[in-house]
């Protein structure tokens, strides 16, 4: 049951600010009445009057660049627009609870609905609605993997690196760039057949090398990221895009906003950083230990890639490598270069070691659910015929996957829990 305390001023703003972000005309609420929210929500009605709702959300996420505590006090509504409940409605099943200071305390299964389940754009490396980290040497080519690897495949529909079928939204890519790349990469357009049209920089007065720590910029960010369309964000080079101290713990709020970006937005968001000097040794993958600065950077994204040369002698020969994934067993290690404007295997990804009665099941696990929820008989049928059946019972804790019923049926899904929100 919602507690309702309809003296407190930050309850008062809540509820108009809501009311106006389900589509509605203010609610009698004087903004006299919202406290410290006062202006904003004389600022909303009349956005409201103006543009509608559409213009409300621009200006609440324009305010959320200034205000680190406006997404707090929203509570998740900025970017949910879904009616809520009406007093006395559904009352056994409320959602959240409003306190005094006006945050509320909402219930995890509230967050499952809001969040929805994990989904993968591409399947065991680039999760929907959280922040991936790209690792690499200066000379690693990670941009150029994240432009015709991932940009790609969003701008024409093309095939993920790996041969995987490309099934989602083609549209928008937003790139903002943090080491003044724009005329190589303007150029690689060209060189590597990447359609141009659909990718977006922001300016913001005559810059365009911008800072995820400078609100002015972060505002104009956010507020390119409600473009239309935009289905990817990519931000290139983490140590020029903020004036941190890498070695510090202050870049965990810096790096902790890309991911709050991309759960609000439900898209990916990809970020570029640099490996330290630590030698790797011959033949070895790097570590989340050899990404360059504090520990806190590789702390928030919850799938980190690495690219670096097997063989040091051969520059052009590259390996693709998921070394964190919180949402599941990482994927092989791809072997490739760049040629004709593509990215070309130059082998199959192999493991080791022969891939156990557990490997096949979680990569049939991760190919079955990547799209969400499978009904659990159709489920463990197809895992049953693959002999996989007892193998796959054992790794799903491990994997994130939970047995739950959606309108009535048992259904196999990820689960969003702390260590993978």
């Amino acid at each position: 049951m919602t507690t309702n305390l309809q003296s407190n001023p930050n309850l008062k703003a809540q509820e108009a600010i809501r009311h106006l972000l389900d589509g509605n005309p203010p609610n009698g609420t004087k903004p006299e009445e919202c406290g410290k929210r006062a202006d904003l929500v004389s600022a909303l009605y009349a956005g409201y009057d103006k543009g509608g709702t559409d213009t409300v959300r621009a200006l609440l996420m324009e305010e959320a660049g200034r205000d680190e505590d406006l997404l707090s006090f929203l509570a998740g509504d900025l970017l949910d627009l879904s009616p809520q409940p009406a007093d006395g409605e559904n009352e056994s099943s409320e959602a959240f609870y409003v306190l005094p200071s006006g945050a509320k305390v909402i219930t995890w299964a509230e967050m499952k609905k809001m969040y929805g389940a994990i989904t993968w754009a591409w399947p065991g490396w680039l999760p929907n609605g959280f922040l991936t980290m790209i690792v690499g040497q200066a000379d690693a080519g990670k941009s150029l993997l994240t432009l015709v690897g991932v940009c790609k495949p969003y701008l024409c529909g093309s095939a993920w690196p790996d041969g995987t079928p490309f099934t989602g939204r083609t549209g928008k890519v937003l790139w903002i760039e943090g080491e003044g790349g724009q005329k190589l990469n303007t150029m690689r357009t060209d060189e590597f057949n990447v359609p141009d049209q659909q990718i977006l920089s922001v300016e913001v007065g005559d810059e365009m090398d911008l800072l995820i720590d400078n609100s002015t910029h972060w505002t104009a960010i956010v507020e390119a990221a409600q473009i239309e369309g935009v289905e990817l964000i990519v931000f290139d080079g983490l140590s020029g895009l903020q004036r941190q101290e890498e070695n510090s713990s202050a870049m965990l709020p810096v790096v902790k906003k890309l991911a709050v970006l991309a759960r609000t937005k439900g898209i990916p968001v990809i970020v570029t950083h640099h490996l330290s000097k630590l030698i790797i040794p011959e033949g070895q993958t790097p570590s989340l230990r050899h990404v360059r600065g504090h520990s806190s950077i590789v702390q928030t994204p919850r799938v980190v890639w690495s690219i670096d040369m097997p063989n040091r002698f051969d520059k052009e020969t590259k390996r693709l490598a998921v070394i964190k994934c919180n949402l599941g067993v990482p994927s092989e290690p791809l072997i490739y270069h760049v040629a004709d404007g593509e990215i070309e295997l130059t082998s199959l990804p192999q493991s080791t070691r022969q891939p156990t009665q557990q490997d096949r099941a979680a990569e049939l696990l991760r190919k079955e659910l990547a799209s969400g929820p499978v009904p659990s008989t159709r489920m463990e049928a197809i895992l049953k015929e693959q002999g996989l059946l007892d193998a796959a019972k054992k790794i799903k804790a491990k994997m994130g996957i939970v047995s739950e019923y959606m309108d009535g049926v048992p259904h196999w899904n990820y689960q969003i829990t702390e260590c993978n929100r």
